[in-house]
């Protein structure tokens, strides 16, 4: 969806698109800086490539 909204944007100059590819990017790296940061933090405490 961002990727779509960025070309959206390109090619039609719409403003709204600028605004949501930038809202959804926003978004998508939040996403993946708190799964970095739940990740960081289960290999601290030895959660990760454990036998079950």
């Amino acid at each position: 969806m961002t990727i779509a909204a960025m070309v959206y944007y390109q090619q039609t100059a719409a403003n709204w698109a600028l605004g949501l590819s930038g809202l959804l990017l926003a978004v998508t790296s939040a996403v993946i800086a708190w799964l970095i940061v739940l990740t960081i933090r289960a290999a601290s405490r030895g959660q990760i490539c454990v036998p079950e």
